[in-house]
């Protein structure tokens, strides 16, 4: 319960900000903020589900009898553009992640690169956002923990 209502308040604070002027270190906090609340649902729901990032932005999927399905509309898990000047490098967990998916991929038999399971683990990743000079690192890990750090090198 508490984990919802943490999970409820971090998305409502994530979704008041004024797009265009939140630092880096704001929009790292609400990229997190939703991540942590993806885990909580794949947990609650039963139901796997995913992030795609890339160069404009990042979106929620959830799988649904052998598809992955993407969440539209508004909401915590509603699609999300970087704010301008934001640019994101995902590392999976065995090397660097294409951000982008092949144009003759099916989004929906393709896995996303971050997948929160309904046991809570999670795949491992690295995500650095970059903007105007400044770098901060996202981490998360196969037991589900994600967390902001600075831009330096993962595990230094």
């Amino acid at each position: 319960m508490v984990l919802v209502i943490l999970g409820l308040v971090s998305g409502a604070v994530a979704l008041t900000l004024p797009p265009g002027r939140a630092s880096l270190a704001d929009e790292a906090g609400m990229l997190v903020a939703r991540l942590s609340r993806a885990g909580d649902e794949a947990v609650i729901s039963g139901a796997a589900l995913g992030v795609r990032v890339d160069a404009h932005g990042y979106g929620f999927w959830r799988r649904r009898q052998g598809q992955w399905l993407a969440f539209t509309g508004e909401g915590l898990f509603a699609p999300q553009a970087w704010h301008a000047g934001t640019q994101a490098d995902l590392v999976e967990a065995g090397g660097w992640f294409a951000l982008d998916i092949a144009a003759d991929a099916d989004p929906r038999a393709t896995p996303p690169a971050i997948r929160f399971y309904p046991d809570g683990t999670a795949t491992a990743f690295t995500l650095r956002l970059s903007r105007r000079g400044q770098d901060l690192v996202i981490e998360g890990d196969p037991a589900g923990a994600i967390r902001v750090a600075d831009g330096r090198e993962p595990g230094r």
